[in-house]
């Protein structure tokens, strides 16, 4: 589900096919999990920019997260992936606050796309108001192989924003219709590794890998194979929880990837408008063990989506 807000951006830095450091973010890509003929329920359009956080009177985030491994981690719950913070109607301290009374062991917050490194919402303050209630924060930037070498500027300023813990590169459509795929996949994976030496850097695409033949999972598999986060958006697709799950696994093994599996569930309504329950939200969990996260935190427009968030089983047995 492609999820764009138009606006104007305003570049601090900016140079030719050069990273570029945006104030003023537009909402960009949201990550997709859909596949090809299969109808997407997506949500409305945010249509405003996120102001961004100011630095002044927020808690520190510290230095990078030193000691931390998510490698060897196990996390006491699960995770939330946050597209930008004014859709969801909540200031990053209120996000914040909210996960950490759920029981929320890590965010995912979007950084930026492609050579745009996005200051104003992904930076020590916003990711201070998670670290400091003891949540582990990740980055995620969309990219396309448009321009690499600018894609790799851009994350690695994410990845060394004091607190962060790791990156998640979202990759789909783009990579699987490029026919120089697998070198891109492995320039923009090496690339990061060496300006960001020992991060945790996976990678978020398709869930039903089986139907996404044309994409590199090998190559991000190899080279950005710290996790593998699949988009198993079960009710985006219309299908059972447990009919997609049971699929999603059986594809996934038959690719043999090796990146541990960190799996990602949809709060998305169905094709016909309809939103998943929270039995069914639940039992996706339950099932899905310690390394599995939603998409997404709701937008403000989805009040019954917010009510429904503390009723989900966060943490994990």
């Amino acid at each position: 589900m492609k999820r764009i807000a138009a606006t104007a951006l305003l570049c601090l830095c900016a140079c030719a096919g050069g990273v570029r450091v945006e104030v003023d973010p537009d909402g960009g890509d949201a990550p997709d999990g859909g596949d090809a003929g299969i109808p997407d329920a997506g949500l409305p359009d945010a249509g405003a920019p996120d102001a961004g956080t100011p630095d002044a009177g927020v808690p520190d985030a510290g230095v990078p997260d030193a000691g931390f491994d998510p490698r060897t981690w196990r996390p006491p719950s699960k995770g939330l992936w946050i597209w930008y913070f004014t859709y969801t109607g909540l200031t990053p301290a209120q996000a914040a606050q909210r996960a950490k009374d759920m029981g929320i062991s890590y965010v995912l917050i979007k950084s930026g796309q492609d050579g745009n490194y996005w200051s104003a919402r992904y930076n020590a303050a916003t990711v201070g108001e998670f670290t400091s209630r003891g949540i582990k924060v990740f980055a995620w930037p969309y990219i396309t192989p448009a321009n690499i070498p600018a894609a790799i500027d851009a994350a690695a300023l994410a990845a060394q924003v004091p607190g962060t813990s790791g990156l998640v590169l979202d990759v789909e459509i783009e990579f699987e219709k490029d026919p120089s795929a697998a070198a891109h996949a492995q320039q923009l994976c090496q690339g990061i590794r060496a300006k960001v030496p020992g991060v945790f850097l996976g990678y978020t695409s398709f869930g039903w890998v089986g139907y996404h033949g044309p994409f590199p999972f090998k190559t991000f598999d190899q080279y950005c194979g710290d996790a593998f986060f699949p988009q198993i958006y079960w009710s985006d697709r219309g299908v059972s929880w447990e009919y997609g799950y049971n699929q999603a696994m059986q594809m996934l093994a038959a690719a043999k990837l090796k990146a541990p599996v960190w799996i990602i569930q949809s709060n998305d309504d169905t094709p016909s408008k309809t939103a998943p329950s929270t039995a069914d939200l639940n039992a996706f969990f339950d099932r899905s063990g310690a390394y599995s996260s939603l998409w997404e935190l709701p937008a403000s427009s989805y009040p019954d989506k917010h009510t429904q968030l503390p009723l989900l089983h966060w943490a994990n047995p």
